[in-house]
């Protein structure tokens, strides 16, 4: 009988850019099973400067980005205009618990 392995080892990655007077970098950076890269932000509280994030999302041209933080899961539909460009993507803030879950909540989008 022939039996189907879906498990993937999981990887776990970070981003820097290193330039000068701007760099930036992202706490974690996954691949979800559709090949889907996504950046991974975590914050103590509720609230927390997201630049490093934005940077990556336009730079990589992403359309999914997760936060880790203390409130309800809720996701948003970012449009962000910068000196770096132009970024469309949704935001998923998760609380801080469902971090284990986060390679399989990204395999159910789409």
């Amino acid at each position: 009988m022939f039996q189907h392995q879906d498990f993937q080892e999981p990887e776990l990655y970070y981003w820097a850019r290193e330039k000068k007077a701007a760099s930036a970098e992202v706490d974690f950076v996954i691949a979800d099973s559709k090949r889907r890269i996504i950046p991974i932000e975590v914050k103590s509280g509720s609230t927390g400067s997201m630049r490093s994030l934005q940077i990556m999302v336009i730079e990589k041209s992403l359309y999914h980005a997760v936060r880790f933080n203390s409130e309800p899961p809720s996701i948003f539909y970012e449009q962000r205009k910068t000196i770096l460009g132009d970024a469309e993507y949704n935001l998923y803030s998760l609380p801080h618990y469902l971090s284990g879950q986060v390679v399989r909540l990204m395999n159910e989008l789409d």
